[in-house]
């Protein structure tokens, strides 16, 4: 039988790892998503913690996804979808290094072969460095 102070100290343990990989647990090496993207700033430094939108349509659904520690994000959408918009938003501030501009971006999607729905996209995104705009307050 285990003793109380293990038996506590593997709950703590379980406890810290799903904390973990709640936080960063966006691009799971082992699911295979039909679109998959890269997330860097214009010197090619993986961007963590981006938020990705992929709206596939009003009747279609949208799903939200963040980047990874290495800039990578993957995820599904509806096979249905013809347009797909996707939308980068940087929603933690300087953590990342800056403060980067939101983007946005819309694929057609052609189906070019109905009977395979195991297509995977694969995207690359850089984003730039916010300025400071007019309308916030500048020094003398």
């Amino acid at each position: 039988m285990k003793s109380p102070t293990s038996i506590i100290g593997g709950v703590i343990t379980l406890a810290l790892l799903t904390a973990c990989s709640a936080a960063y647990d966006y691009a799971d090496p082992g699911f295979i998503g039909n679109v998959r993207g890269l997330v860097t700033d214009t010197e090619g430094v993986p961007l963590n913690h981006i938020k990705v939108t992929l709206d596939c349509g009003a009747d279609l659904g949208q799903t939200t996804v963040y980047t990874s520690m290495k800039g990578e994000f993957i995820a599904d959408i509806n096979p249905d979808t013809q347009l797909l918009v996707i939308t980068l938003e940087d929603i933690d501030g300087e953590e990342n290094g800056g403060q980067f501009e939101p983007m946005s971006d819309q694929i057609t999607l052609l189906d070019e072969n109905p009977e395979d729905d195991q297509d995977i996209i694969s995207l690359e995104y850089r984003l730039t460095r916010a300025t400071a705009s007019e309308s916030s307050p500048q020094s003398l």
